[in-house]
């Protein structure tokens, strides 16, 4: 959009997984190995795009309901500070090298 925003928060159905956290992976203060943390937004500056990726930015279901399969796709509602919900398809994929 053309005004700054944030994404604050992301949900799915408890048939899927009972806890949703927004996170981001960076290199931890000491010793440079990499971490993930919640964070309690993550910012979406007017007119730019912000890429949710292994390695970044993520949303991590917790307490999954059944494990997920490759290849699958799940309903993902994120809701953003201005502009509300907006529910997302999300494909699962496989991230291990």
């Amino acid at each position: 959009t053309d005004t700054d925003d944030a994404l604050v928060k992301a949900a799915v159905d408890p048939s899927v997984a009972a806890m949703v956290e927004i996170h981001e992976t960076k290199a931890a203060e000491e010793g440079g190995m990499m971490q993930m943390a919640p964070v309690d937004e993550i910012p979406v500056p007017a007119g730019e795009t912000v890429s949710l990726e292994p390695g970044g930015y993520h949303i991590m279901l917790m307490d999954l309901a059944a494990p997920l399969e490759t290849g699958a796709t799940i309903e993902v509602t994120l809701t953003f500070e201005g502009a509300g919900e907006v529910v997302v398809e999300a494909e699962v994929r496989d991230t291990a090298p």
